[in-house]
């Protein structure tokens, strides 16, 4: 299952330790052309992966939203492989101050 959830913190650092402190993950830093700098957050058993990004892309041609249909958010995550059972997305559903499920598929 893929879950998007819109993070409501004012900074990328703050979202990573929301989401370290939930999911007793650190967050590898990491960096791409499309989404810049972002947080990959991985079990070390397998399972879902997540990814911490920016709400705006930038590139030579400007700045962009990372998901047109949220282009309001500053923070975005990305969590791919969730089970239903998965006690990370429990923990971020129970925070929806924080944690606002945008998307699933």
């Amino acid at each position: 299952m893929y879950v998007l959830f819109g993070v409501n913190a004012l900074t990328i650092e703050e979202a990573r330790s929301w989401v370290s402190i939930l999911s007793g993950l650190a967050g590898e830093p990491r960096s791409n052309e499309y989404n810049g700098h972002y947080y990959s957050f991985v079990h070390p058993d397998g399972g879902e992966r997540m990814k911490l990004i920016s709400g705006v892309c930038n590139d030579e041609e400007g700045s962009y939203p990372a998901e047109r249909d949220f282009a309001d958010w500053k923070a975005l995550l990305q969590v791919n492989e969730a089970c239903a059972h998965s006690r990370t997305l429990k923990a971020l559903e129970s925070q929806p101050e924080k944690f606002v499920k945008l998307r699933t598929g």
